[in-house]
């Protein structure tokens, strides 16, 4: 059996940083795939292959416990490979608690479509694309999947959102894994209780009229340190805390009830008070959200007459550019190229998963 399986990448519309609070939040599928191939094998070991982690082909196998034994000393292994071997056994344990086994299997790994020129990662969500595909592979070579292409978000979903936070060591929102998952455009609130069972997910769409132009920063940022910021605000000034995410997780849920009943006018009202929120919080975390590169491609979408927030975490990777105006939207997209700033060339709302199975 030979499987492909490519998962988008998302971008976080509305609701960062409170859907870490349970508040709803609103994120798009991109096409920008991460491609997972792998084939079944002769033989007793694995092989791993990830062209863009830099992780050239290591074979190895699996232990008793579900633990991978690589056939070279650790100390020789990539750093990025770290990633890779924490979700595949979380995978693999999954599949033996079940009654099934994986068997021998080479795998590749592309993520080029996530970088700009190569090298500099965009903030579509990698690693949480990698996991599902990975995580859908795994799971249809014992036959773990449902034929039915509706129910395999369903059924990827779980497994792919445990699986992240495992190989991540922290429990995330899951808003990057459900994207990759369903694709489409989604409100999304996290599980309780690290359950993923209880996730509330609601497809919906772009509404009619609304531009939404996704604007790379020109430099990469660390979801994980924003994150790691975001505690250690939590851990030193509670208070604080607890008041911005207020404010956050009100505005984030206003936001979402406009976007949904196609209400854009209050929608992009909220979206230059959760831009003014945002700054706050940087502050707050020590940590510049609205970085110079987001403040300035904020002044120029604003002298066109729109407005803008970044996508995700902050800092760097990529924002957006909204208005509800066809005739802004393209003094917008004329603005950016010409400046230093570039358009980043997506489709939002793209389909989630997508599975080919071949014979060898």
């Amino acid at each position: 059996m030979k499987l492909t399986v490519k998962a988008p990448g998302k971008l976080v519309l509305f609701g960062e940083y409170a859907v870490l609070e349970n508040a709803p939040a609103l994120v798009a599928a991109v096409d920008r795939y991460c491609v997972v191939q792998v084939e079944v094998i002769d033989g007793n070991e694995f092989t791993i292959e990830a062209v863009n982690f830099n992780v050239p082909s290591f074979s190895f196998r699996l232990n008793d416990d579900m633990h991978i034994q690589y056939d070279v000393s650790t100390h020789s292994l990539p750093e990025s490979l770290t990633f890779f071997t924490k979700v595949f056994e979380h995978i693999a344990r999954g599949i033996q608690s079940r009654g099934a086994a994986l068997p021998p299997s080479s795998i590749r790994i592309d993520t080029a479509q996530f970088y700009q020129s190569g090298s500099e990662k965009m903030g579509f969500g990698a690693s949480a694309a990698m996991t599902t595909a990975l995580t859908a592979a795994l799971l249809k070579i014992p036959g773990l999947l449902p034929d039915s292409d509706e129910q395999v978000g369903q059924a990827i979903y779980p497994t792919g959102i445990q699986a992240h936070s495992f190989a991540q060591g922290r429990s995330g929102s899951g808003i990057d894994i459900a994207a990759s998952s369903y694709g489409g455009v989604l409100q999304y609130v996290q599980p309780a209780d690290d359950d993923p069972g209880t996730a509330e997910l609601i497809p919906t769409s772009i509404p009619r009229g609304l531009s939404v132009i996704p604007i790379w920063s020109g430099k990469s940022a660390s979801t994980a340190d924003m994150i790691g910021n975001l505690e250690a605000l939590k851990s030193r000034a509670p208070g604080q805390y607890e008041t911005i995410m207020n404010e956050l997780k009100s505005v984030s849920s206003d936001g979402c009830a406009a976007f949904l009943s196609g209400n854009t006018a209050d929608f992009l009202q909220l979206v230059d008070t959760f831009f003014d929120l945002l700054y706050k919080l940087g502050r707050l975390m020590e940590s510049d959200i609205i970085s110079p590169a987001h403040t300035g491609i904020a002044a120029l979408v604003r002298h066109a007459g729109g407005h803008y927030k970044p996508s995700g975490a902050g800092r760097g990777d990529v924002g957006l550019a909204l208005t509800d105006s066809y005739e802004v939207a393209e003094t917008i997209r004329d603005q950016i190229d010409s400046s230093s700033f570039e358009i980043a060339n997506v489709t939002l709302g793209s389909p989630g998963l997508i599975l080919q199975v071949s014979s060898n």
